[in-house]
Formats: structure tokens, sequence, C-alpha cells
């Protein structure tokens, strides 16, 4: 894994708003704290368990996957269930190892490199960025994945040249 940055602790997001529209946060998460959510969260991913995974989302949390697309909310069965069309129907193996953590207040930005195997044995290396944010409940509730569909969506349908 690469290097931890935890960033000034200030109150910037966070997944509250009061009235006026001001978005509150009413408990601060110790960079600590966010880093073993993180940890938590991409062995989840590693082991390859759509429940594991959707479980460490808060039922409101809303996931863009990849950025720009349309965010998926409506809780965790349906996050279960995108988890299990996006890695489980595409992939027989996969590695996901976080790069370089950034964490500021309940935030936190996460490159990472993924290598997968699909189930026609094509092998897929591809790198991407995650922003993650945390509310009260140590859950996350904001998503967002850059990587480049472009790229990796034909590979997924590819045959094996073995």
């Amino acid at each position: 894994m690469g290097v931890i940055l935890p960033v000034e602790r200030e109150f910037f997001r966070s997944s509250e708003s009061n009235l006026s529209g001001t978005i509150l946060i009413t408990k601060m998460l110790k960079p600590e704290k966010i880093q073993e959510l993180i940890t938590d969260y991409y062995v989840a991913v590693r082991g390859m368990d759509g429940t594991k995974w959707a479980a460490k989302f808060a039922q409101e949390a809303s996931i863009e996957d990849p950025i720009g697309t349309k965010p998926i909310t409506g809780g965790r069965d349906i996050f279960c269930q995108f988890y299990t069309n996006a890695v489980n129907e595409h992939f027989q193996t996969l590695d996901i190892q976080e790069q370089n953590i950034f964490i500021k207040a309940n935030q936190a930005a996460v490159s990472w490199i993924f290598e997968g195997v699909t189930h026609q044995e094509v092998k897929i290396v591809f790198e991407g960025m995650t922003l993650f944010e945390f509310n009260d409940s140590d859950l996350i509730s904001s998503f967002k994945v850059y990587w480049n569909p472009t790229e990796i969506m034909p590979l997924l349908t590819a045959k094996s040249n073995k």
C-alpha cells in the first residue's frame, strides 16, 4: 500500500444538511478510523462478496461508478446487485490494491490498481481513484469512482488468446 496522507481536519462536507442547505458534520471521524474503514472496504472488494461489499454503505448512500454515470441509490440490496453485475458476472479473480490515500474530515480519496481475470481468461489491469464520504455511523454515504470504461468494457467480453 502507498502513503497515507492525513490532511488538516476541518468542516468541509458531510452527508447531512440543515434547513438552509448548509452541510453539517455532527461527528468528525479520526483519520485512523477512516483508514480502517477504507482497509475494510478493499478487503470486501477482494473477497468478491456483494453482500459484504454492500454492508459497507449506508442505506441512503449514492454510488457513482464510474463518475459521470447516473448515481445508484436505493439501499444495500440494490448495491449488492450492482456489485454482482459489475464484478462477479465478469471476473473469476480480482485484486485491487490501494496506492495512495488522502484523508480530510470525513472524506478520503484513494488511488488504486485493479488486476483481474475474466471468465474468458482475459487479464485486465487498470488504475483509478475512488472518492469516499463517510457518515456518522462509519458507513459510506457517497462513493465516486474514476476509471476509463471506454478502455475496459471491451475487454470484459474479449476472448482469451490462450
